[in-house]
């Protein structure tokens, strides 16, 4: 069989000699291929098992390769050099059953399941610079690794000194990274090699598995920072944000006036208010409440995505006319004045509404690092919780962080928080016994907290920032130049 393979030149050569269940594989003087997925692993089993045949066809064919062609060139030669290994030390290497080099196994990884871009490209990164990082550590590996040649000590040595290092945009020198920070990279590590391990088989033992202890540590980490992390806002500190003359003149346009509102009215997170559709908002008829729908592609996780009762006083000042005004005007975002296509927003969306309330906090006299516009979430989660809410019932409004909230204060315990009783039966958002709409009772929650505002005031600006937000030739825009004639009068129909 070997000297008939080293004279095949056409591809019924090889179907006469193995049959013609493999009638999808090609050697010509041009190389060897396999014409789909399931003709591949065949022929990459059929070399595994012949591995003279496969030593014989990498000396035959030596020549440029198109990069598919190249990745099955790769496996022939890496089945050979397996022969030659057995022969001279007598026993199988355990080589897995799917070898794969490190760049192709990424770009496989990052194309394989729904991904979202911002995620992708930081997988991207993570995962590229471990590749780089064994190739720069061990040479002999060659340049670009197979991935069942990266060990336990490989990804340590990485998470030891690059992957702890952190470069932010703009700047050319390397931080410290946070325990957050280096614990997501070590999220996409260990999910890659997972992946590679288990079901695509192109190494025998999960290397990442080694680091478990070292993500306990860095879960820690993250606990106890998130726990100090964010502080709830005081009263003092609403009644000067939303002091209604110097909250418009600085935040003009409608996705900087409302979304900072809405966050401090009922706890959501900025992404979750920014990127809502009209079609999300709307009136639950058999109660006549005004619901959000935080769905599951814009939430943080699956376990976020939920229904939100619009609170009265979101309603008084005026934000459901809002989203009748924009619809009216053709919108389907409630933001239609914002590219949430572009590269910026469609990594981060909330990116310049967070950094222009920063600002805004800074122009107040604001200036404590934990009071932030996500201190709005920490702000509500506090205000349920004095007000004696149901964990349950919490988390249908604000999700996990209520379950943190009530761990802090010692009202439950860690194991209590992954009880069946409390993720499967204690649902707070569907009809029950005696309970046909649970909406009305969230409200109430939402209702009953009280942030101390003049909303007449807020109502007043809240009608200034909708007459701003018009559509035109060139399409939507919403507020006005500070220096724009028009300006001083708006602020002063405030008085």
């Amino acid at each position: 069989m070997l000297e008939q393979a080293l004279t095949m030149t056409q591809r019924r050569d090889l179907w006469n000699l193995i049959g013609a269940d493999f009638l999808g594989w090609t050697i010509n003087d041009q190389g060897i291929s396999a014409d789909g997925e399931e003709d591949s692993r065949n022929l990459q089993n059929f070399l595994k098992g012949n591995p003279k045949i496969a030593a014989a066809v990498a000396r035959r064919f030596e020549r440029e390769y198109t990069p598919a062609e190249q990745a099955m060139h790769e496996r022939v030669k890496y089945y050979a050099a397996q022969h030659q290994a057995e022969s001279l030390s007598g026993q199988a290497n355990g080589a897995p059953d799917n070898p794969m080099r490190m760049s192709e196994a990424i770009t496989l990884h990052l194309d394989t399941g729904k991904v979202k871009p911002r995620t992708k490209l930081e997988k991207g990164k993570v995962l590229g610079a471990v590749a780089a990082h064994v190739v720069q550590s061990v040479p002999t590996l060659g340049p670009d690794p197979w991935v069942h040649d990266v060990k336990t000590h490989h990804l340590a040595a990485f998470l030891d000194t690059v992957g702890h290092l952190h470069t932010t945009r703009g700047s050319k020198t390397a931080q410290l990274a946070s325990a957050r920070t280096t614990l997501k990279k070590t999220s996409h590590i260990v999910k890659f090699f997972a992946w590679a391990a288990g079901e695509r088989q192109m190494t025998r033992s999960d290397p990442a598995l080694g680091l478990a202890q070292r993500i306990k540590e860095l879960k820690e980490q993250v606990g106890d920072k998130q726990a100090r992390s964010y502080a709830p806002f005081k009263s003092e500190h609403l009644s000067k944000i939303f002091a209604a003359e110097a909250y418009l003149g600085f935040n003009r346009s409608a996705d900087y006036f409302w979304a900072p509102l809405i966050a401090a009215h009922v706890g959501s997170r900025l992404k979750e208010i920014l990127t809502l559709r009209l079609s999300d908002i709307h009136l639950h008829e058999p109660t006549g409440i005004w619901v959000l729908n935080v769905k599951i592609d814009e939430a943080k996780n699956r376990n976020s995505a939920r229904r939100l009762p619009v609170p009265r006083r979101l309603v008084e000042i005026g934000f459901i006319e809002y989203v009748e005004h924009v619809q009216a005007l053709g919108a389907d975002r409630l933001f239609p004045h914002v590219d949430f296509e572009s590269r910026t927003l469609k990594n981060d969306p909330s990116k310049y509404v967070s950094r222009q309330f920063g600002e805004y906090l800074s122009l107040r006299g604001i200036s404590d690092p934990a009071l932030v516009c996500h201190s709005f979430r920490h702000t509500i989660v506090s205000a349920l919780q004095d007000n004696n809410v149901p964990v349950n019932d919490a988390m249908q409004l604000v999700g996990h962080q209520a379950q943190s909230a009530a761990v802090l204060a010692g009202e439950l315990t860690v194991g209590q928080t992954r009880s069946v009783h409390l993720k499967t039966y204690a649902q707070a958002n569907r009809p029950r016994l005696n309970v046909d709409h649970p909406i009305e009772r969230l409200k109430g929650h939402l209702d009953a907290v009280n942030l101390g505002l003049d909303y007449v005031a807020l109502r007043k600006a809240a009608a200034i920032v909708r007459e701003s937000t018009v559509r035109g030739p060139k399409g939507f825009k919403s507020g006005w130049s500070v220096l724009s004639k028009g300006h001083a009068e708006r602020l002063a129909r405030l008085g």
